[in-house]
């Protein structure tokens, strides 16, 4: 019976609305900003590596390293947000189906 509804809360749901929701120009940005935050989750892992490895090579290394974490958690608040008006109306496997769909594009940008 469980799976009865679940087929039928699916079958209900407008897939028009959510594929609409992939070709929009938010849905864009916003794997801009995952992208983003791809690349500064790097650039941070690669001057941990280089501290760790050879402390003197960085100099100021504590500026560099505080003006990374700044960012990153400004952009983790814009994308939290972002998240919130894209999928805060959209059902568990809607969102199942949104991450797929981010990950795929997110993927074939090479933001890796």
């Amino acid at each position: 019976m469980c799976a009865c509804l679940i087929l039928a809360v699916i079958a209900c749901s407008s897939p028009a609305e959510t594929e609409n929701l992939y070709e929009s120009k938010e849905f864009e940005e916003f794997v801009g900003l995952h992208c983003e935050a791809r690349k500064l989750k790097k650039e941070r892992f690669e001057l941990a590596e280089i501290i760790r490895n050879w402390p003197d090579s960085v100099p100021n290394w504590q500026a560099k390293k505080k003006k990374l974490a700044s960012e990153s958690r400004t952009l983790a608040d814009s994308i939290r947000g972002e998240l919130e008006v894209l999928t805060g109306s959209l059902s568990l496997a809607e969102k199942r189906g949104f991450n797929d769909s981010l990950e795929s594009r997110i993927g074939a940008l090479g933001c890796e």
